[in-house]
């Protein structure tokens, strides 16, 4: 079997993969696209690459094994955190569940409480730990996770100086000898080398490895490669077309959105266009050798002053969220007096 590079782009050809293709089956519950002939061969999806790589790359470096702690940085309520549960001591999900925005339904405030609402299939609920974090200051200690993932969540976390400072942090956590899986947006052709926007960044390679490889410390396991073949070319899509398909969807899962649980309209899905920029995906895989930090990245350290100063806090602006928090509030209240009216 031919193993797929770690440091890549998304291409079609990969989902002929037997290792990635069988991770893909094995962690993406059935629906109506999966009693597809080979599937993921006519399916491919992006999505489910980022997280198929993270899977391969934590157990091809023993990241997965019966003592391992393992971190997912802006997981929301993806697979990939329900799956490792089979795997490793205790798994920690991280994002910004409280938070009250567009991006809610990806991360609801409802994980912290009941992460099995949003489980595509039985876990060990004893080994998922969820907490509400910023993922640009992990309060963690050094050198605490034997494996780390991130797919799909650090171009938006607010541009590359945000990038930075978690990269500086998950190399900061990561053990020595400990592996990070991460995927992210890469821009391969457009009016500018990259594009930031509020709440995506595309990055171009240089930012890439200046403010994400640099900035951890963390060393590739192999070359980074960035061509992208002739068949993956096309098609690509809107962004915004897709953003519609996706809040279709999620209206129709209810209070408890599947997210990764998504039928595309068209496929392959690899290639997006944003603003004339075309983008797809890249997975990184480093490892935090003796050689710790492979390059100065102390321009990355989110000092205590940038903490105070730039770490995120609930808002209570938004006058749906005070509305319910109130009638939470009265319903309590209601609950404790209603006790001392009856003995009356």
């Amino acid at each position: 079997m031919n193993h797929l590079l770690h440091n890549k782009v998304c291409e079609v050809e990969d989902f002929a993969n037997e290792e990635l293709a069988e991770t893909i089956r094995e962690i993406f519950n059935p629906n109506d696209r999966r009693h597809i002939l080979n599937f993921p061969i006519g399916v491919e999806y992006r999505k489910e690459w980022e997280i198929a790589m993270a899977v391969n790359t934590l157990k091809h470096f023993g990241a997965l094994h019966s003592d391992s702690m393992l971190l997912g940085v802006g997981a929301g309520t993806e697979s990939t955190l329900f799956y490792l549960t089979r795997f490793a001591k205790l798994v920690f999900a991280t994002d910004l569940y409280l938070q009250n925005n567009d991006w809610s339904p990806f991360a609801p405030a409802r994980m912290l409480w009941e992460p099995e609402a949003f489980s595509p299939f039985e876990y060990d609920h004893r080994r998922l730990v969820v907490q509400n974090m910023d993922g640009r200051f992990l309060n963690y200690p050094d050198n605490f996770f034997d494996g780390i993932f991130s797919s799909g969540s650090i171009e938006h976390f607010g541009g590359t100086q945000d990038a930075a400072y978690c990269a500086y942090e998950m190399g900061r956590v990561l053990k020595p000898g400990g592996i990070l899986t991460l995927s992210t947006e890469v821009c391969f052709d457009g009016p500018s080398p990259s594009l930031h926007t509020p709440g995506l960044s595309l990055f171009s390679p240089q930012e890439i490895r200046k403010y994400i490889v640099e900035a951890s410390g963390l060393e590739p396991v192999d070359e980074l490669s960035l061509t992208i073949s002739e068949r993956t070319k096309h098609p690509v899509r809107s962004l915004v077309d897709c953003c519609k398909e996706l809040e279709a969807t999620v209206r129709t899962q209810g209070d408890r959105p599947l997210v990764c649980d998504l039928t595309w309209s068209v496929y392959p899905h690899i290639l997006l266009e944003l603003q004339g920029h075309t983008f797809g995906s890249i997975h990184l895989a480093l490892r935090k050798t003796d050689n710790y930090p492979l390059a100065n990245n102390q321009s990355a350290r989110p000092t205590p002053e940038i903490i105070r100063a730039e770490r995120w806090k609930p808002s209570f602006e938004n006058p749906s969220l005070i509305a319910s928090m109130k009638k939470r509030l009265r319903t309590a209240a209601q609950r404790l007096i209603s006790p001392l009216i009856d003995k009356k």
